[in-house]
């Protein structure tokens, strides 16, 4: 049962630092654009439940094929998270492109440029 506690200490006292660090955040930078970034959260978590949804389905088509995952060998286990976790990268990413997500662009620009002049040689 102490789990538990640990656990409940653990995340209120990871809401009582973003609370704290928000705060001090407002300060240095004269504000924050808080209904922008409660925006992006939620497209986030939306592109998030797709992708989980996704990967569910996946899994449960390889159910379907073999007929059952417990009870998988080591390499087959590493296969079907490797397939289901492609798949749910792509949805993801996916879902956050059809959601305008800024910061993905942000984050994708240096490396497409990269595989871009890569790509050149």
């Amino acid at each position: 049962m102490w789990v538990v506690g640990v656990g409940a200490a653990m995340s209120l006292s990871n809401v009582v630092a973003v609370a704290l660090r928000t705060v001090g955040l407002r300060r240095t930078l004269r504000g924050l654009d808080g209904h922008r970034i409660v925006r992006m959260h939620v497209k986030t978590v939306l592109a998030a439940l797709v992708s989980a949804g996704a990967g569910w389905g996946v899994l449960q088509l390889y159910v379907r094929l073999a007929g059952e995952i417990y009870g998988l060998s080591w390499w087959e286990a590493v296969l079907v998270v490797a397939v289901v976790g492609t798949v749910m990268t792509g949805v993801y990413v996916g879902g956050l492109r059809v959601l305008r997500v800024r910061e993905l662009d942000e984050l994708l620009g240096p490396l497409l440029g990269k595989v871009r002049r890569l790509a050149r040689r």
